[in-house]
């Protein structure tokens, strides 16, 4: 596969890509590209050159004659002109994840790692937040009632609806949604790598880009030389686990708990125990709420205890230090009473949304295996938390893609050479996932980082620098001859970043702090 002149009509802006209508001397074939040079800004100013592309791939490889569609990518080369080195793949995650690398810290990140070698980021296909020729795939979530609380069932159903009529609509324009699975994206990394005339690569990934990871060492071991992944996700476990999430939470109720100012706050049997109190009183008993809204509006809602279940960890779980800081002051708060910031952000849920449709075909072609899917739906923390997959659940009976088998989803035997990092407050992929696939590697290590979140190398960039720099030697380290081991036994197994600066429910409520932010 060799790169072909076409007239391509592309504005590039310093740090932006403006996509503009494609005009092609002839029709574009599979297994071409094109690029266009970009340049992107650091957070003092530096520049960075690098290229902008888009890879021409079939829709659905498993139907002849389909459409060909562009896959977005950004390549950064080399600083070292004589590099031999492999590249790095920078997969993101979701999916329906997108970097900006104009953001200081990826700015930083591909710089760190073009000193030797190349450095490719991969979009994936029909991502409405890539900049992408092809149809974006999105679709509309209607808002929901205020007069009453959220519900488990009459979410089900708005959902059922709502794919059904996307699909149909995004089928009626000619898209095949079949083509947006999980090994469709994993060959459009494996045949990007061919077009670029690279033997092998270097994956360096977080979250669902874990998982697409995995699934690109099932399918292409010999093109890998080693991976360097945080965030973890193996491959049967797109669907979370009640008990480990709890445990996360659970580690960081007690890291608040053995805070001597927070400890006294603290109610005689603990904040779980808060937590599932308020749990039970709103499913007893929903609420309504009045509050003042951002432009001094008065908004009244009605919200019970399945609007907290979906806030505990979507509106709290990011890797941002300040959100853990306050979350044990959010039970708090709701165990004493307050529920206006609980109503403020219920509120904001119910509002109208547009999300990335691959969120739902690609992770329902992975799907779970029955073994998983049973044991997870018998763990008593879904008591406390609901049914955290329920989107998958009351969806993978409708989405186009086709789903793999329980022999793609089992943890395989990995020979290359694997780093895994992982926060233990991490309650996106919890830390347990890592530990699950740790086994199946012949030469892995895990790093847990204690008091850190979802992909923790942000936190660990900004507060502990020298220790994210041992870990990045993972990438250029000469790991032949057996010093794989050698090199894992230097590094630790654990890093604690600094204790957190609990917020106390004294003073501004949080609901206090985020009308007053609304006027800024």
């Amino acid at each position: 596969m060799t790169r072909r002149s076409v007239r391509f009509l592309l504005l590039s802006i310093v740090g932006t890509i403006v996509p503009s209508v494609p005009v092609f001397a002839d029709p574009p074939q599979a297994g071409t590209y094109v690029t266009v040079p970009d340049v992107l800004t650091g957070p003092d100013g530096e520049l960075q050159t690098a290229e902008r592309g888009l890879f021409f791939v079939p829709e659905n490889r498993a139907k002849r004659g389909g459409r060909i569609i562009p896959i977005h990518f950004l390549r950064f080369a080399s600083l070292d002109a004589n590099s031999k080195q492999p590249p790095v793949f920078l997969l993101p995650g979701g999916p329906g994840s997108e970097w900006d690398f104009n953001e200081p810290d990826r700015f930083r990140d591909a710089q760190r790692l073009r000193q030797r070698r190349d450095v490719v980021y991969v979009s994936q296909r029909g991502n409405p937040k890539a900049p992408n020729l092809v149809p974006p795939l999105y679709f509309a979530r209607g808002g929901q009632a205020l007069d009453r609380p959220r519900a488990s069932d009459r979410d089900r159903s708005a959902l059922r609806k709502e794919v059904q009529s996307v699909q149909a609509s995004w089928s009626e324009k000619g898209v095949d949604l079949a083509g947006y699975d999980i090994v469709n994206i994993v060959d459009d990394v494996y045949e990007l790598r061919s077009a670029l005339a690279y033997d092998q690569i270097i994956l360096r990934a977080c979250s669902f880009g874990s998982q697409w990871s995995l699934a690109y060492l099932k399918r292409w071991p010999a093109t890998v030389q080693r991976a360097m992944l945080s965030g973890v996700e193996p491959l049967d476990y797109a669907y979370d686990s009640p008990k480990w999430l709890w445990a996360s939470m659970q580690r960081l109720a007690e890291s608040a708990e053995a805070d001597p100012q927070f400890a006294p706050l603290v109610p005689p049997d603990g904040l779980m125990a808060a937590l599932v109190d308020v749990i039970a009183r709103l499913e007893a008993k929903p609420v309504e709420i009045e509050f003042t809204g951002p432009t001094g509006n008065e908004i009244s809602i009605t919200i019970g205890a399945y609007d907290l279940q979906r806030e505990l960890r979507s509106s709290f779980g990011e890797t941002n230090r300040e959100r853990y800081e306050n979350w044990p002051r959010f039970i708090l708060e709701l165990y004493n009473g307050d529920y206006r910031y609980l109503a403020v952000l219920a509120w904001q849920s119910r509002n109208p949304s547009r999300l990335p449709m691959i969120e739902l075909l690609i992770d329902n072609s992975l799907g779970i295996s029955a073994h998983r899917d049973e044991e997870l739906l018998q763990q008593r923390e879904a008591r406390w938390l609901g049914d955290i997959n329920a989107s998958y659940r009351n969806t993978r009976d409708l989405t186009l893609t086709p789903v793999v088998d329980d022999n793609f989803r089992a943890n395989q035997e990995i020979a290359v050479p694997v780093l895994l990092v992982n926060g233990d407050l991490d309650w996106s992929t919890p830390l347990e996932n890592a530990k699950a696939l740790l086994p199946s590697l012949q030469k892995g290590h895990l790093v847990t980082v204690t008091g850190a979140g979802h992909c923790p190398f942000e936190e660990l960039e900004e507060l502990m620098p020298d220790a994210a720099d041992n870990l990045y030697a993972f990438i250029d380290a000469d790991l032949s001859g057996g010093k794989d081991k050698s090199f894992f036994d230097e590094l630790p197994d654990e890093i604690t970043l600094p204790q957190f600066a609990f917020k106390r429910p004294v003073g501004p409520s949080l609901y206090d702090e985020w009308l007053a932010a609304q006027h800024h």
